[in-house]
């Protein structure tokens, strides 16, 4: 199963490196156009999404955008024990690179650790508003939602707990019962994930394991 995995990252990377940095900027223009324009993302008040690596889809625009548009953009942090916290971005000046390379926000956790409760994430949130929208990253996905991602499993984590937390209406760690995340509401929201990738990260068949995480959408050029 790993080295089957491993062979695909391999074989992800090795496709990457054949194209050029102007058809890769095309694509994540491509990309960014057509998130802009999904309902998804559209209703939601509160995007998390990520600081993409160079050799990522650049969806820096989209976050710009969405940031302009009034709506809160959490990234996240790697924290210890393989866990993501979340951070309002405030603009290219509020990263530094950090854990792995990644640039990551500088200002503080709004979601500390794995908790999550989407009801409260911006202040006077509208409890109609449509799912709470996450964006994925990953090395390769399939068109039914597999995702194969650099095998520290974090977003599986983050997810499984984020999903668990709209389901129940509760956080996930009782520790953080008075954090800014925690739950003030018996209304739970839904949670929408889109993976976000370039055209040859998309394949057919991916090896699947139970922790794995199924994602609710692919988009792609």
């Amino acid at each position: 199963m790993h080295s089957h995995k491993d062979y695909i990252r391999q074989t992800i990377k090795q496709q990457q490196r054949l194209l050029s940095k102007e058809q890769l900027a095309q694509w994540s223009l491509s990309v960014c156009q057509q998130l802009q324009q999904h309902p998804k993302i559209a209703a939601c008040q509160t995007l998390l999404a990520y600081a993409p690596l160079p050799n990522e889809v650049d969806i820096f625009p989209l976050i710009e955008h969405c940031r302009q548009a009034g709506k809160t953009v959490l990234l996240p942090r790697v924290e210890p024990r393989r866990q993501l916290s979340w951070h309002r971005y405030e603009g290219r000046q509020s990263l530094a690179e950090g854990a792995y390379r990644l640039l990551e926000p500088t200002t503080p956790a709004v979601c500390p650790l794995q908790t999550i409760s989407p009801q409260t994430l911006t202040t006077g949130a509208n409890p109609d508003a449509e799912a709470l929208v996450v964006l994925v990253p990953g090395l390769a996905f399939t068109p039914d939602g597999k995702r194969l991602g650099r095998g520290g499993g974090y977003y599986d984590r983050f997810l499984s707990a984020a999903r668990q937390s709209t389901t129940t209406g509760k956080g996930t760690d009782p520790s953080d019962a008075t954090s800014e995340c925690a739950p003030r509401s018996a209304q739970p929201r839904s949670l929408y994930t889109i993976g976000v990738c370039f055209p040859f990260q998309l394949i057919d068949h991916l090896p699947t394991e139970a922790h794995d995480e199924k994602i609710d959408e692919i988009v792609t050029p």
